[in-house]
């Protein structure tokens, strides 16, 4: 953990620097559930057919990536803008 991480942990005064952490790892927090949503999306591709009791729920699951893609977005582009204020 970088002297950052651990000043931002320690709950220091909030600089930029702290945000961008912060942001950094929102973003990272939010690619981690896309993987995790990714997998279960290929544990159904894997399928030949996916069963009709079950495409609700991949419906959901591609929704819910979609969802999460564009949050990925925002947060990304969040952090960037904490980067430039630094």
């Amino acid at each position: 953990m970088s002297l950052r991480q651990r000043r931002y942990e320690e709950g220091r005064v909030n600089t930029p620097a702290h945000f961008q952490v912060a942001s950094s790892e929102v973003n990272k927090k939010i690619g981690e559930a896309y993987n995790s949503a990714l997998k279960l999306k290929g544990m159904f591709d894997q399928m030949e057919e996916i069963p009709n009791t079950l495409r609700k729920i991949y419906n959901r699951n591609m929704k819910a990536m979609d969802l999460l893609r564009k949050a990925k977005d925002e947060a990304y582009q969040s952090q960037m803008e904490f980067r430039r204020i630094r």
